[in-house]
């Protein structure tokens, strides 16, 4: 599809050069790419937009407070743009603001809304949707849709998005940041209003060509594109970074760098296996943490022939991954593990060493012994679903999606210290339907 849509490419590209020459003669140059993102601190928030070209100055202001913010700008590659950050303090948990953004030299947003997080330990029920492996255009337009809607009508709190954004590196590399523009441009009716954190993938590394790789490999694009609560957390960078919102403790892993026989060696961030354990640590003795939930890209429990064995036991890369992170996920009692990579659905019982520990309803799992396990990688992405998935279903998967001929994504549901809600939603369109639907659906209590 995409390289059938190569002439009207052409054509769009000719017209960002012209955009760009334009903008150039000329100083306007409005935000573009608005996007929000935690801290971990409720009465903080922080911005992020693109330009063309510099700006004289990047400003946030904030209704309300009577308050402009400022903050920095950067970029990766100039052709690509301009990265603007600035964090906002001094709000009030549980409040709903008003907010432009820009500069007086080159022009400013339209006015949005955004709420902040509640004071931590709140427990309140709060609604999180989660998916990996988006992509862009027509693979990812019903969860695109769908996504942006509940924004709209329901209580969401904000989107994570565990890895795989627009799959700029199964494209041309003159393709390539245009699909990360793509990708931003889509989710802006639903980044301005929530924050929308987000977890390296695979596809994330580097940009598939040697043509843009001089500047695009080791997660560059990535780190510099979106700015998570690292620093916040005691990290080194966007690779992996925790923040508590209300009574969840969230933490972002990398499944692709800094742990042994991970995927790529060369690329080295930092200590990641010390700062997890001594992070979780910290959110055990946490009065005000409930639950703990764990989000990377890679699975480690998924029953496709090119992840485990027939008998369930991960393999390849999938062991690593276990080998590096379930005893720690164990030892500190992470009530959920929410993955992507694979390009489809499964849900395990709570699950341990390749085995279910505990007696549970499929649907109901009370006083849950292990961590619980789910590959949610099917958001919408170039690369097809996965096919392989073993014949014989393991012990330890209660639900998969399987034949999935279509995308879907998840709602996390929380509700005070003793209940937590999952729910699936395919997208519905082998049924013409503009609503998604609920494929699979379990508590924790």
């Amino acid at each position: 599809f995409f390289f059938s849509l190569s002439r009207s490419m052409n054509i769009r590209v000719v017209s960002f050069v012209l955009l760009f020459i334009g903008l150039a003669l000329c100083d306007y140059d409005p935000p573009r790419q608005i996007h929000l993102a935690l801290t971990g601190n409720p009465t903080e928030m922080v911005f992020q937009w693109m330009t063309s070209l510099p700006t004289e100055e990047s400003i946030v202001v904030v209704s309300h407070s009577n308050h402009s913010f400022s903050g920095t700008q950067k970029t990766y590659l100039p052709s690509a743009g301009y990265i603007h950050t600035v964090k906002v303090t001094g709000l009030t948990p549980s409040a709903k603001y008003e907010y432009y953004l820009g500069s007086s030299s080159s022009g400013w947003s339209s006015t949005f809304k955004f709420s902040t997080a509640p004071p931590q330990g709140d427990r309140l029920t709060r609604n999180y949707i989660l998916y990996g492996d988006m992509g862009i255009f027509q693979y990812s337009y019903y969860t695109v849709e769908h996504v942006t809607a509940m924004v709209n009508s329901d209580p969401i709190e904000f989107i994570y998005q565990h890895g795989d954004y627009g799959y700029g590196n199964d494209r041309d590399a003159m393709f390539y940041e245009l699909s990360w523009d793509l990708f931003f441009d889509q989710m802006t009716l639903a980044m301005t209003q929530v924050p929308y954190m987000a977890a390296p993938g695979n596809h994330e590394e580097n940009c598939g060509s040697s043509i843009c790789d001089v500047y695009a490999n080791n997660f560059t694009v990535y780190n510099n594109r979106f700015r998570m609560p690292y620093e916040e957390s005691g990290a080194t960078s966007n690779m992996w970074f925790s923040f508590n919102y209300a009574n969840v403790h969230f933490v972002s892993i990398s499944t692709e760098t800094d742990f042994p026989n991970c995927p790529y060696p060369d690329d080295t961030f930092g200590d990641q296996i010390t700062w997890l354990k001594n992070d979780l640590q910290q959110a055990n003795a946490n009065e005000d943490v409930d639950w703990i939930i764990v989000t990377g890209h890679q699975p480690i429990y998924c029953s496709v022939s090119s992840k485990s064995t027939v008998f369930g036991v991960p393999k390849g890369d999938t062991r690593n991954v276990q080998q590096a992170f379930e005893e720690i996920f164990h030892d500190y009692k992470v009530d959920l593990y929410i993955d992507g990579h694979v390009h489809g659905y499964e849900r395990t019982y709570p699950t341990y060493r390749s085995r279910v520990v505990g007696n549970y309803s499929q649907d109901e799992y009370v006083n849950p012994e292990a961590t619980v396990y789910i590959v949610n990688g099917s958001a919408g992405n170039i690369e097809g679903f996965y096919d392989d998935w073993h014949d014989i279903i393991p012990s330890w998967s209660a639900k998969r999606y399987w034949p999935n001929p279509e995308h879907g994504f998840g709602v996390l549901s929380v509700s005070g210290s003793s209940f937590l809600e999952w729910t699936w939603y395919r997208n519905g369109i082998t049924e013409n339907s503009t609503d998604p639907q609920v494929f699979d659906t379990f508590s924790i209590s």
